[in-house]
Order: C-alpha cells, then sequence, then structure tokens
C-alpha cells in the first residue's frame, strides 16, 4: 500500500524546471521575430538603402522606385562614384577637421565655418549629382511607371504608420 500512494502523488514541478520551460519559450519567440523580420516581404524596418543612394540624398525617391529601376539606379551610382564623395571616412575626416578647428588656439570661428561651408558644399554637389541620376533614371520611365512612382511618393514610410498619405491639394497633417 505504501508503493500505491506513492505512486498516485503528485509530483510537484521543480523550479528549474519552471525556468526551463520559460527560457526555451522565450528563445523560440526571439528565433520566430528574427526569423519572421527576414522572411517577411521587403527589408527590416531600419534597412538602409545603399550609401552611395544615401549619400546622394535620394532616399526617398529610391524607396518609391520598383525594384527594377531601384538596381539600375544603384547600378548607375556605383558606376559613377568618382563624380561624388560617399562613405564614412569622408564624413569621418570632415568632422575631425571641425575638431580640430574647434580646439586650435587661437580659436578662429571663420576656419570653423569655412569648413561647414566646404562640407555643405559636397552635400549640395552630391546632392545635385543624385538629381541628375534620378531624372536620367525618370527619363527611361513609361507614363505607368511614373504614376506609380508618384503613388508611392505619396505613401508614409512603414516607421510612420500614423500618418495619413498625402494626396493632392491637401496639407500635411504637422
Amino acid at each position: 500500500m505504501t508503493d500505491d500512494n506513492h505512486r498516485t502523488k503528485r509530483r510537484k514541478p521543480c523550479w528549474k524546471e519552471v525556468v526551463l520551460v520559460i527560457s526555451l519559450g522565450l528563445n523560440i519567440l526571439v528565433i520566430g521575430l528574427i526569423a519572421g523580420a527576414f522572411l517577411r516581404e521587403g527589408k527590416p524596418i531600419g534597412f538602409r538603402p545603399d550609401r552611395n543612394i544615401a549619400a546622394l540624398g535620394l532616399r526617398p525617391y529610391y524607396r518609391a522606385l520598383d525594384k527594377k529601376d531601384r538596381v539600375e539606379l544603384r547600378k548607375s551610382a556605383r558606376a559613377q562614384q568618382g563624380g561624388f564623395r560617399s562613405g564614412a571616412k569622408v564624413m569621418r575626416a570632415a568632422l575631425l577637421v571641425v575638431a580640430d578647428r574647434l580646439e586650435a588656439e587661437p580659436f578662429d570661428l571663420g576656419a570653423v565655418k569655412a569648413e561647414l561651408t566646404s562640407q555643405a558644399d559636397v552635400i549640395a554637389g552630391n546632392i545635385s549629382f543624385g538629381h541628375k541620376l534620378l531624372l536620367e533614371q525618370i527619363s527611361g520611365m513609361t507614363r505607368e511607371e511614373r504614376k506609380k512612382m508618384a503613388d508611392n511618393l505619396r505613401r508614409p514610410p512603414r516607421q510612420s504608420g500614423a500618418k495619413k498619405a498625402l494626396r493632392p491639394n491637401t496639407k500635411p497633417l504637422n
């Protein structure tokens, strides 16, 4: 009888087993989130397109293009990379120059202003060059492709789903 009483008693779960089950559940949840981010259509939120596109100031236009046109624009930007200055190294070097000017004794506000103006000129040149590439891309588009691009430009980015799409003859909500 003692043997039967022993068998019918329910075993209480050990706290280590509970922690293990919770840990496994959380691990599966995290793996599912990561897999879902990679498997969903499009790129994960926060995805940065080719750095050349960003350096040319074309990010919103790049997102509005269809996949074929985005590939062509990227290829065009890479092929003509000598026509503009991009990359973290260039920006880092420019920041270091400003940092040196800020610490210089005697301090020369004019030198800081000149460096910032030089950086602004580089950025403006990049954007102008980017617009040239974009116009070349647009000139080869059909009317339907241009309409689709215009519709895509009116749609808000995925991150700001709360804002309404801009329609012709309406003002932004801001």
